[in-house]
């Protein structure tokens, strides 16, 4: 985990981002957002990245529906 956190933090870092803001962790949570957008049932995701429980994946995902899943969107503003 060390040294995956460590490639991750150097890519933020060649990318102009703060690397504190990111790590291995990173890569697990950006999988499932993107397996999430792309429709993949919460069961393959879960499968996938370990997670146990559904209310865990969607810690991982919420941020994914942040303007596909809303009020103002759904009032049409």
């Amino acid at each position: 985990p060390k040294v995956v956190a460590a490639i991750v933090k150097e890519a933020a870092r060649l990318l102009g981002r703060d690397p504190a803001e990111f790590g291995a962790h990173s890569l697990r949570s950006g999988l499932a957002t993107s397996a999430y957008l792309g429709g993949a049932s919460d069961r393959a995701i879960m499968r996938t990245t370990g997670h146990k429980s559904r209310e865990m994946l969607d810690e991982y995902i919420r941020e994914a529906e942040l303007f596909t899943d809303n009020a103002a969107k759904a009032a049409g503003l």
